[in-house]
């Protein structure tokens, strides 16, 4: 699986390479930052023709006996950060590119404005085809045209309106096992950054494809046995994460008093057990029909962290719903329902919206008076006026920073350019550490401690907590797992060790998942130093650092000498 496309929008040409020897052993995230540090000028504008967006799959992609195993990454400069930034989601691509033998699409330039492609990957290549009649179509309906024109197997990454006209908040969805595209690469603006390519969607037909080849075939097996066994045995993966999947930390999230509520003024939510993992749970299966409680993105999982939710009517509506969307979308601005929610979050999967930033930044627009927490028509007009692209809808589209600086709002929920996800800092310190030091800006998925066992509010040791969680979240973006598998494999490292081993024919290293994490990390602050992101001192908004969160008290308060020292290190 060493092949990469590339793809020139400029020069409308696509031409195959080999990847580098010294690459060979890296995949997802490190893999993009590697490209992105050699080939990228860290000062362009990420919206501008020098940007390049990157598609990379985990070095086990295409074979689906490793549970988790088919993710994929999209690495680019971020319009949000200005820095370095790697958006991740599951479902179907990775695999289809690695049964290709693809470990890279690398799409570089910018399409004339008035010209727009699909990348189509099949086992002869790429080629770039006319996005006829998709350019302005939402999500749900590019993926159904696409099917219709290219097979009903094909995988898809689209982007929605929000993508091509260049919202900041506007992510890529990439289909799951039904063919809806429902699993989002979300963060950053990195829909935005493939509108400006003139990018509408990539479909991977891997028809003619194999599984990869790997060194010790009987090895290799038996490890990924180990690791699924393990991942089963697991309390949080072989039971938490399959019942009720992230929408279990609700309740939790909500009692230590760290749920964001009213654009983070308030730390618990008096509906959360209306929007609970256990009311998810309880209404799929009252509703029947469609609604699924447990449910894979992708071929080979067996943690089915997923979910559907059904209308009221049993038919499939939405999928999935997680924690962060309940939370950003749901307590934030103030809706109590599922069902509120879940409309939410389906327009946000069709428009090409990312939930958490689409939440903080109504939360703040609902800050400013244009709309009142809690009133779903409210939400709803705010939704199309980004529809309509109107002045108010461009204003929401350039996501929370922007929003609030235009409304005049000055609790801004977010850390270097981001929307701070649903975890309020002021208590899961932890997380207020990640959202500080990690290159990625305020995501969680960087470096998230929740399911740590400690006293969220105590800045005691928050600092190594969320450093090994920083390492930890890097190398498995990096082979290409799903962060949910982390916590079996960080209890048993061998695990990756051995799976590592039989897919080289090579002795891993003790430390291999240490410097592994350490070395992507390492890339990433290399590329944000000379791309002039802001150092630590001053990143977190005086919101986390002077408001006390009822009903708790809190605000950050970790020493900022310790947190320096992550970064030192």
């Amino acid at each position: 699986m060493d092949r990469v496309l590339r793809v020139d929008m400029s020069a409308l040409t696509v031409r195959e390479e080999t990847l580098p020897t010294d690459l060979r052993a890296l995949g997802g995230r490190g893999l993009c930052d590697k490209v992105l540090l050699a080939e990228l000028d860290p000062l362009c504008d990420p919206l501008g023709p020098h940007n390049e967006l990157v598609f990379a799959t985990g070095i086990f992609a295409g074979l689906v006996s490793v549970s988790s195993s088919g993710r994929i990454s999209v690495g680019t400069k971020s319009p949000l950060t200005g820095g370095i930034k790697e958006s991740n989601g599951g479902g179907t691509l990775g695999h289809k590119l690695g049964r290709l033998g693809y470990r890279m699409v690398v799409v570089e330039g910018q399409a004339p404005t008035d010209q727009h492609f699909v990348l189509k990957i099949d086992k002869s290549g790429g080629s770039l085809l006319p996005a006829t009649g998709l350019w302005g179509a939402r999500c749900f309906v590019s993926a159904e045209t696409l099917r219709g024109e290219h097979g009903p197997k094909v995988s898809i990454a689209t982007i929605g309106p929000a993508g091509e006209r260049g919202y900041l908040l506007s992510g890529i969805g990439v289909t799951d096992m039904e063919g809806g595209p429902n699993r989002y690469c979300a963060r950053g603006g990195v829909g935005a950054v493939m509108g400006k390519r003139g990018l509408k969607a990539v479909v991977v037909d891997d028809a003619g494809g194999a599984e990869p080849a790997v060194a010790d075939r009987e090895g290799f097996k038996a490890a990924a046995k180990r690791l699924n066994q393990a991942l089963m045995a697991h309390p949080i993966t072989g039971d938490t994460y399959p019942r009720l999947g992230t929408p279990g930390l609700v309740s939790f999230v909500n009692q230590i008093g760290a749920f964001p509520t009213h654009n983070f003024s308030r730390g618990s939510f008096e509906a959360a057990d209306e929007i609970s993992g256990e009311k998810l749970y309880d209404t799929i299966v009252e509703r029947g029909g469609q609604g699924r409680t447990t449910h894979s993105c992708m071929p080979g999982c067996v943690i089915r962290s997923s979910n559907v939710f059904a209308n009221k009517l049993g038919r499939a509506y939405c999928s999935p719903i997680e924690f962060e969307t309940l939370g950003l979308c749901g307590s934030n601005i103030g809706l109590g329902t599922l069902d509120a929610v879940a409309e939410v979050n389906r327009w946000c999967n069709d428009f090409g919206v990312d939930t958490i930033e689409l939440g903080a930044t109504l939360g703040v627009a609902m800050d400013a008076g244009i709309a009142k927490f809690g009133d779903l028509e409210d939400v709803r007009h705010l939704l199309r006026e980004m529809e309509r692209d109107t002045m108010l809808g461009r204003i929401l589209g350039s996501g929370t920073v922007g929003a609030a600086r235009v409304l005049g709002v000055s609790r801004v929920p977010t850390v270097l350019g981001q929307a701070v996800s649903a975890y309020d800092p002021r208590v899961v310190k932890g997380n207020g550490v990640t959202y500080m030091t990690s290159p990625q800006g305020a995501d969680h998925t960087a470096g998230n401690t929740i399911r740590i066992k400690t006293e969220h509010t105590d800045p005691l040791g928050k600092v190594a907590l969320s450093h090994g969680a920083q390492i930890s979240a890097a190398a498995i973006d990096t082979v290409g797992l799903c962060l949910f598998a982390g916590a079996p494999v960080g209890a048993n490292q061998d695990l990756i060790r051995d799976l590592v081993a039989t897919v080289y024919g090579e002795e891993v290293p003790a430390d291999y998942w240490t410097c592994l994490g350490t070395q992507v990390l390492s890339d990433e602050w290399a590329f944000n130093d000379r791309a002039g992101v802001p150092p630590i001192r001053g990143r977190m908004p005086e919101l986390y650092l002077k408001e006390a969160l009822p009903p708790t008290g809190s605000v950050f308060d970790v020493p900022l000498e310790e947190i320096e020292e992550v970064v030192r290190f």
